[in-house]
């Protein structure tokens, strides 16, 4: 009963462990929070480098002040997106190199509680250089949501990686229950697969970041 019991909990730790970490899976169906705008300036606010224990170097966030127009007003998003998409589409002052601006089709989602206060100083410095100029900015998604631009790529990632890691927990077990009938050269494949797949899993959880 113990050993029942105990399987059983740590059966149940694994799917919540899978359920937070793959969570994002579910942003491939997500309609309600998908965003297309037509940015016409946008320029960094905020460089997030992320590391392992502050020692081995893991990437870098980037978040844009993307500038829109919505009738007569300026519209402001933060997006998160690669410094080569700056670079791709943005001249040095910040305008689009196209006339009719950036097509950006993104997920919108919550801004990490470490970011928000940087964030949002500054955006508050846009709003105050606006001040006199008859320019009132306003921010469609609120100061506490971004637009994820790279939230496709992110999500199909996830969704290989858990795929691999149920087919290889289902292989695992026929292979547990016929030891005796292994072939030793599928074994070491299987091995490969599986370490392959650890090194998706630990990636999987660093990109989110």
């Amino acid at each position: 009963m113990k050993s029942k019991l105990k399987n059983a909990l740590i059966l149940l730790i694994f799917l919540i462990g899978m359920i937070v970490i793959f969570r994002d899976v579910t942003d491939l169906w997500n309609q309600r929070d998908l965003k297309t705008i037509q940015v016409k300036a946008a320029y960094e606010i905020l460089e997030v480098s992320h590391s392992i224990d502050y020692l081995i170097p893991t990437g870098k966030s980037h978040y844009y002040l993307a500038l829109t127009e919505e009738g007569d007003e300026v519209a402001g998003y933060v997006v998160r997106a690669s410094k080569k998409w700056a670079e791709q589409n943005f001249e040095d002052n910040f305008l689009a190199k196209s006339e009719d601006g950036v097509t950006v089709t993104a997920l919108s989602k919550e801004i990490d509680g470490k970011y928000k206060y940087l964030i949002n100083d500054k955006i508050k410095e846009m709003t105050n250089s606006l001040e006199g100029s008859g320019i009132t900015l306003k921010l469609p998604i609120g100061k506490t949501n971004y637009l994820e631009t790279g939230y496709r790529w992110k999500a199909i990632f996830k969704l290989v990686t858990l795929l691999l890691i149920l087919i290889e927990i289902i292989i695992g077990i026929l292979l547990a229950k016929r030891a005796k009938e292994a072939n030793s050269r599928f074994m070491t494949v299987y091995l490969v697969a599986v370490i392959l797949t650890v090194i998706l899993f630990i990636a999987s959880i660093l990109i989110t970041r």
